[in-house]
C-alpha cells in the first residue's frame, strides 16, 4: 500500500463514520499501519531521463527512518559500477538523485537491501518496524532494471487540477479524534510516467505526494487513523490555502493548479490524539555476499508467472456493495466473468466474456441480482446470483438463483434456490452440478447445505440436503467443492462461532448421498478453494494469515502437503483462489487491508514458485479470480473499488528481479 492508498483508506475509514466535512467524530475502526513502498522507475521501464530523480514513495515508516532507509538503495549502470546518489526526504518521499548525468539509451539496475530472519524467511517492512524480529541479516537484490531515454527531461508546462477538496475537525467521542485532516482529488491529464504530484499547504509545505495520475486522492492529517500524521496550523481569522504542484522526472515544476481555500467550520481542537504509528525500525547486518537463493518452484513454471497482457473491463462496479464478489470461470477455452455493477446507481450484474486476445468484451446485464460466484459448461457460465431487499422493518433479505446462461449472455434457464444462505460455490461434472452453501437458520447458525441439478435443465437432482456439520461463522463463511473421479468433495472450516476450526472434507456422490467428513491438518480463518486435479483434488485456505494448499484424493484423504503458497509476502493473505491447467495450480490471493493481489504456481509435489504482485500497489485492490486460459491463466481483480482488471498469465521463461521469499538459514 503506497503512501496515497494509506490516506486514501484512513480517509475512507473517516467517511465511512461522516461525510468528509467539517463535523463532530463518531466511533470509526482504524485500519492497523502496515509498511510498503513504492519505487518509480518500476521494473522495466523505458525512456527514464537522463537527469531524472528515483523516487520512493513509503507509506507508514516511522519519521525518523525515511532518511536512513536511503542506504538501503544503490543504483549499477550495465557494467556492474555503482553509481554515486544523494539523498533527500520530501514529506513521505525519498528522492535518490544521481550525482552526475545518467548515460543516454543506456540500462541501469537499481538494488535494495531487503532483511531476513536467521531462519532465512525474508521479513517485511512492517514486522520490522513492530521489532518482531532481531539478528536480521540485509541482503542486497535487484529491485528494478530500467533503460534510460536519449537525453534529458523535455521541458513543458501543465497544470494540474485539485478539486473535492474536504476537511474533517473531529473533537472526539471515537477512536478518528480529536484532530484534523483534509484532502482533495488531484488529476494531471498526460501525466508522464515519471511525473509527480505534491499537495501544498500555504506556508506549511509539502503535505502529501504521488506519482502523477489522471485521478488521485491526496490528504493528510493527524487523526488517529492516519498513517503518516502531520499536524497542519490553523491560524484564527487566516484561511487555509491548498495547491497541487506537478514535477517532473528531474524535479523541475511543470505547473500548479489554482488555489483553493475550504471553508472551516469553527477552530479545530488545540490538542490530536497520538496518531498510529508503527513503532521503531530494525537495522540490519548486511551480508557481505548474497546467499544461494531458494530452491526453484514447480518444474513446469519454476520461475513463477508473468503478465502477457492485461485488460478493464467496463462499466465500474463495487465489489463490497450488497455483499458481492466478481467472479471468474472457465472451462480452460472460454472464460467468464460476472461482476457487480452500480452503473447509472442501479445495481445489477453484469456478464462479459474473455476474448482470444484477454481482451474482456460485455455480453448482457442480468436483473437476477449480483454474482456470487460461478463455474463455466460447455457452452457458457453456470452462475448463482443473490439478489437484496430491505423489508419495511429495515431489515435486509436476500434470495439466491441458479441461472445457466448462452454464449450471448441470454438466460438458458433459471431457478431459486431454497432456503437463505450464502458462500454459494458451484462444481460441474458429467453429470449433475453441485452447489452448495452456508445456509443460515433463524438463530443465525450456518450450517453446511447442498443441492444436485440438471444443468441441461436446472431441474433438481434428488433434494436439498441440511448436514448437522456447522460453517464457521467468522471469514470462514463458504464452502469449497470440485467434482473429483465419480464424486463430489466438499471442503469446509467447522465451527459455530467466530474462531477458526479444523478444516473437514467430505465426499458427495451424484445421488447426493455424503460420506464420513475427513479432518484435514489445516485450520481455517478464511474462505477456502478446491480444483480438481484428475482422480486428485487440491485445496487452498488461509490459515493464520497465510495461504496453505494441500492435496487430496478422490476419498478425501490428504496426499501432498500441507504447505505455504504465500512465502515472502508477509502479510494478512486471505480469499484464495485456485485453478489447474493441467501442468501446474496457480493459485491467487488477496491482502488484507487491500494490500495487493498475488498469484504463485504450484505442482502436485507441493514446490511453490515466487509470488507475483498483480495489483500496481497505487490503490486498494480485492476480489481476486483465477481460471485455466488456452494458453496459462487469466486472473482478475478489483482496483480502487470501481473497476475490474484482468491479467492473462504465463510462465516466465527466466527468474524475475526481485528478492527470493527464502534464503539459506543463518
Amino acid at each position: 500500500m503506497t503512501h496515497v492508498r494509506a490516506l486514501v483508506t484512513a480517509l475512507s475509514v473517516l467517511a465511512a463514520c461522516v461525510a468528509l466535512q467539517p463535523a463532530e467524530a463518531r466511533a470509526c475502526s482504524c485500519v492497523p499501519p502496515r509498511l510498503s513502498r513504492v519505487t518509480v522507475p518500476a521494473e522495466g521501464a523505458r525512456g527514464f531521463p537522463t537527469d531524472g530523480t528515483i523516487r520512493v514513495f513509503l507509506t507508514a515508516f516511522p519519521e525518523g527512518a525515511r532518511a536512513s532507509v536511503a542506504s538501503e538503495y544503490r543504483l549499477r549502470d550495465a557494467r556492474g559500477a555503482l553509481v554515486p546518489l544523494r539523498s533527500e526526504v520530501v514529506r513521505t518521499r525519498l528522492d535518490l538523485r544521481p550525482e552526475a548525468a545518467l548515460r543516454p539509451d543506456a540500462e541501469y539496475t537499481l538494488e535494495q537491501v531487503f532483511a531476513y530472519a536467521a531462519s532465512g524467511e525474508r521479513v517485511t517492512d512492517t514486522d520490522r518496524a513492530r521489532g518482531r524480529a532481531r539478528g536480521l541479516r540485509g541482503v542486497w537484490f535487484p529491485l528494478a532494471t530500467f533503460r534510460t531515454a536519449s537525453g534529458p527531461s523535455a521541458r513543458r508546462a501543465v497544470t494540474p487540477s485539485l478539486d473535492q477538496v474536504s476537511v474533517a475537525i473531529r473533537r472526539g467521542g471515537g477512536d478518528c479524534g480529536p484532530g484534523l485532516a483534509l484532502g482533495g482529488s488531484a488529476g494531471l491529464a498526460a501525466a508522464g510516467d515519471f511525473d509527480v504530484l505534491e499537495l501544498h499547504v500555504r506556508g506549511q509545505g509539502v503535505i502529501d505526494t504521488a506519482p502523477a495520475a489522471a485521478s488521485v486522492r491526496l490528504g493528510g492529517g493527524d487523526l488517529l487513523c492516519s498513517f503518516d500524521p502531520i499536524t497542519i496550523a490553523v491560524a484564527p481569522q487566516t484561511p487555509l490555502e491548498l495547491e497541487v504542484v506537478a514535477r517532473d522526472a528531474s524535479g523541475a515544476v511543470l505547473g500548479r493548479s489554482a488555489p483553493v481555500r475550504p471553508g472551516l467550520s469553527g477552530a479545530p481542537p488545540a490538542r490530536s490524539q497520538a496518531p498510529a504509528r508503527a513503532g521503531g525500525w530494525a537495522p540490519v547486518a548486511i551480508v557481505a555476499a548474497p546467499p544461494a537463493a531458494a530452491s526453484a518452484g514447480p518444474a513446469a513454471c519454476p520461475h513463477g508467472f508473468e503478465v502477457a497482457s492485461a485488460s478493464t473491463a467496463a462499466p465500474a462496479h463495487g465489489p463490497w456493495m450488497y455483499g458481492a464478489r466478481a467472479s471468474l470461470s472457465s472451462n480452460g477455452r472460454t472464460a467468464w466473468l460476472a461482476f457487480a455493477s452500480d452503473e447509472e446507481g442501479s445495481a445489477a450484474m453484469r456478464l462479459a466474456r474473455v476474448e482470444a486476445d484477454a481482451r474482456v468484451r460485455s455480453v448482457a446485464t442480468s436483473a437476477l441480482g449480483l454474482p456470487a460466484i460461478s463455474a463455466t459448461l460447455a457452452d457458457g457460465p453456470l452462475i448463482v446470483s443473490r439478489t437484496y431487499a430491505r423489508s419495511a422493518g429495515n431489515a435486509i433479505t436476500s434470495s439466491a438463483t441458479l441461472a445457466a446462461f448462452a454464449p450471448d449472455g441470454a438466460i438458458r434457464w433459471s431457478r431459486p434456490l431454497e432456503g437463505a444462505g450464502d458462500g454459494y460455490r458451484i462444481a460441474t461434472s458429467t453429470g449433475p452440478a453441485l452447489v452448495a452453501w452456508a445456509a443460515t437458520d433463524p438463530r443465525y447458525q450456518r450450517w453446511l447445505a447442498f443441492a444436485l441439478f440438471d444443468p441441461a435443465s436446472g431441474a433438481p437432482i434428488g433434494r436439498l440436503t441440511r448436514t448437522r456439520h456447522g460453517i464457521d461463522g467468522g471469514e470462514s463463511e463458504a464452502p469449497a467443492v470440485a467434482h473429483v473421479g465419480d464424486r463430489f468433495l466438499c471442503a469446509w472450516v467447522e465451527g459455530r462461532g467466530m474462531g477458526a476450526g479444523p478444516m473437514r472434507v467430505m465426499t458427495i456422490g451424484q445421488d447426493g448421498q455424503a460420506g464420513t467428513p475427513r479432518e484435514l491438518p489445516i485450520s481455517g480463518q478464511g474462505i477456502p478453494d478446491m480444483v480438481s486435479a484428475g482422480r486428485r483434488a487440491a485445496l487452498v485456505t488461509s490459515d493464520r494469515g497465510r495461504i496453505r494448499w494441500a492435496l487430496v484424493d478422490d476419498a478425501g484423504a490428504l496426499v501432498a502437503g500441507p504447505v505455504v503458497a504465500s512465502e515472502g509476502v508477509g502479510a494478512d493473505s486471505r480469499v484464495p483462489r485456485i485453478a489447474y491447467d493441467g501442468r501446474v495450480f496457480a493459485v491467487a490471493w488477496e491482502t488484507h487491508p487491500g494490500e495487493g493481489i498475488y498469484v504463485a504456481a504450484i505442482d502436485e509435489a507441493g514446490a511453490v514458485s515466487p509470488a507475483l504482485r498483480l495489483d500496481r500497489g497505487t490503490e486498494p485492490a480485492s476480489t481476486v479470480g483465477i481460471a485455466p486460459a488456452p494458453r496459462g491463466f487469466y486472473a482478475s481483480f478489483t482496483a480502487d473499488r470501481s473497476r475490474t482488471e484482468l491479467r492473462h498469465l504465463v510462465c516466465r521463461t527466466a527468474p524475475s528481479v526481485g528478492p527470493p521469499a527464502r534464503i539459506p538459514p543463518a
